[in-house]
């Protein structure tokens, strides 16, 4: 199972199936919109304070608070809150904040995405364990480490049987000089 989501994370075709499958569009190859950061002076003059406060009364329950600037000094603030452990998308809410009054625009929630971006959020965060908290990470963990330990039983039998095979060559090598040895003797 965790390799499977592997290939999703790593391959293109692999993500767009899975968007397929689930009856969404993928989404376009790159394009994640404007997230810059801000620069000059819509940056330095801007009240982060106050859109902080702001944001902490969006859910009492908040973990951690990104706030993302836009390059454009009038657009809106996008504001994420996570209440979860940061690799729980399912407990995170995306809120667009007026720019001067900090009223929210706009709240989405992981179950207002589509069927393709869910489980695309399940497939990341599964894979590392993340989505189920600590006893996920736990698990993901313990398969992490029995992978190891084949590799390691892999190259330990690959090493014995090339012994195995140098041996048989040397062995063998000295049983035919034995024999050239009692002919040219007889």
């Amino acid at each position: 199972m965790i390799l499977l989501k592997g290939v999703v994370m790593s391959f293109q075709w692999a993500n767009t199936l899975l968007f397929q499958l689930s009856g969404s569009k993928p989404p376009a190859a790159g394009h994640r919109g404007d997230e810059s950061p801000a620069r000059g002076a819509e940056a330095s003059d801007f009240d982060y304070d106050r859109l902080m406060a702001v944001a902490r009364l969006l859910d009492p329950a908040w973990r951690t608070i990104t706030l993302n600037l836009p390059r454009d000094g009038d657009a809106p603030i996008p504001v994420q809150v996570d209440t979860g452990s940061g690799g729980q998308p399912q407990k995170r809410s995306q809120y667009l904040l007026n720019r001067e009054s900090g009223a929210v625009l706009r709240v989405t929630r992981f179950t207002d995405g589509s069927r393709g971006q869910r489980w695309r959020a399940f497939v990341r965060f599964g894979h590392t364990g993340e989505w189920y908290g600590a006893a996920g990470q736990a698990i993901a963990m313990l398969v992490s480490l029995g992978a190891c330990l084949l590799v390691c039983t892999g190259l330990a039998l690959s090493v014995r049987r090339l012994a195995a095979s140098l041996r048989r060559r040397a062995n063998a090598a000295t049983a035919e000089q034995k024999r050239a040895e009692e002919a040219a003797v007889s």
